[in-house]
């Protein structure tokens, strides 16, 4: 029996525009400066989007191509997970998303580690 997924990924241009507005221009992961063409600038789900299946901007990274696409469905090593709780609390005391009303370091950290123990293996770095 096939399961199927019953969100659907939406646009990320959005989160793109407030991300490259706030962030620094280099990519989560590996330091990359990145590019100003959106084709060369992605957007990522921290944990990945086949398991968490919602937009949240704080599950959302700026990253290079090379990450996003090496990346891909995987988790990031346990090291990213303590500069997503860094990153996080800079974003949201600028206060640009609602999303952050619904936010907390251990909720993120719970999101992570389930992902991990439902086949999300922790190892990817760049």
């Amino acid at each position: 029996m096939k399961v199927e997924n019953i969100s659907k990924r939406e646009s990320l241009h959005a989160f793109y525009n407030i991300l490259w507005k706030y962030e620094t221009k280099e990519c989560f992961y590996c330091g990359k400066v990145l590019s100003d063409k959106r084709i060369a600038t992605h957007v990522d789900y921290f944990i990945p989007w086949s398991y968490i299946q919602s937009d949240n901007m704080w599950n959302l990274v700026l990253s290079c191509q090379s990450c996003n696409t090496k990346k891909s469905n995987k988790l990031a090593k346990s090291l990213y997970l303590e500069k997503m709780f860094v990153r996080n609390e800079n974003l949201k005391l600028t206060a640009v998303h609602n999303d952050f009303n619904y936010y907390s370091e251990r909720k993120l950290e719970a999101l992570y580690e389930y992902a991990g123990m439902n086949g999300y293996v922790e190892n990817w770095s760049p």
